[in-house]
């Protein structure tokens, strides 16, 4: 899920990476990634959490725990 604030860059990549997270910091990762111009997804999936007194609530959580998808629109290698 793409956040609303963060344009995406334009050109599409050439090639998609996977890159580790820390734990439960997907979405951090991701907008740190965009801030620097560079392509970030993670896939999310719909759950269902229970809150106390049985409440339910519906998150959104990434559907690869610690990973996301980081795309490349150059030839070189780039660090992050």
């Amino acid at each position: 899920m793409l956040a609303k604030t963060q344009a995406q860059p334009i050109d599409r990549p050439k090639r998609w990476f996977i890159v580790a997270s820390e734990p439960r910091a997907e979405f951090k990762a991701m907008h740190w990634i965009i801030g620097r111009g560079i392509h970030a997804y993670v896939p999310v999936v719909r759950a269902i959490q229970r809150r106390a007194r049985g409440k339910t609530v519906a998150i959104l959580e990434p559907m690869f725990r610690n990973y996301l998808f980081v795309g490349d629109t150059d030839d070189y290698r780039r660090d992050l």
